[in-house]
């Protein structure tokens, strides 16, 4: 077989194997993307879960002596963690005792009824010795969560890029090396 055979071989080996790299790369780099969303959802459903469980268990003592100022200290406290939206303490009723919320800018502002729909809701009864006193609201942002994704998405793909580019220039220099005329 002639060099110039040869090279046409080893060049269409070369991009043939490139291509196949890089397509598992790219498969890659996609189950990583869905990994990261599901563990991104599953982060944000129990860090909301465990929100709900301790605003709920918390509030027991003071709803049951009608203390506002500590179910207020309790409300307050949760909402400095900034991927709380909005809570709310109610009565059986349906009458909220205390609620809070983020206004556009952050800030905490009283609680209406205007939460948004781009939250995570949980609710959560409130109990004493097995009577029910009321429940908890809590909201729980999903924009915190999708910038957290993006993030993990960019790095994925940077990696993944990384790797992609290291294994074609790694293929191309077993070539030069072993043929010593590329």
């Amino acid at each position: 077989m002639d060099d110039k055979k040869k090279i046409g071989i080893w060049k269409s080996f070369t991009v043939s194997f490139g291509v196949i790299i890089t397509g598992i790369f790219f498969v890659f780099g996609i189950y990583q993307c869905h990994q990261a969303k599901l563990e991104s959802e599953q982060d944000l459903k129990e860090f909301s879960e465990r929100m709900s469980l301790i605003l709920s268990e918390s509030l027991a003592d003071p709803l049951w002596n009608m203390d506002t100022e500590v179910i207020e200290k309790i409300v307050d406290s949760l909402m400095s963690d900034k991927r709380i939206r909005a809570i709310s303490v109610r009565e059986n009723s349906g009458f909220i005792i205390k609620g809070r919320q983020r206004n556009e800018r952050g800030e905490l502002i009283d609680k209406n009824d205007n939460i948004g729909d781009n939250f995570l809701r949980l609710s959560a009864y409130i109990e004493r010795n097995g009577d029910s006193l009321g429940k908890t609201e809590i909201f729980v942002s999903k924009k915190i969560m999708a910038d957290d994704l993006k993030n993990k998405t960019a790095k994925i793909i940077l990696m993944t890029l990384l790797m992609n580019i290291t294994a074609l220039v790694l293929i191309y220099s077993v070539m030069f090396i072993s043929e010593g005329n590329f």
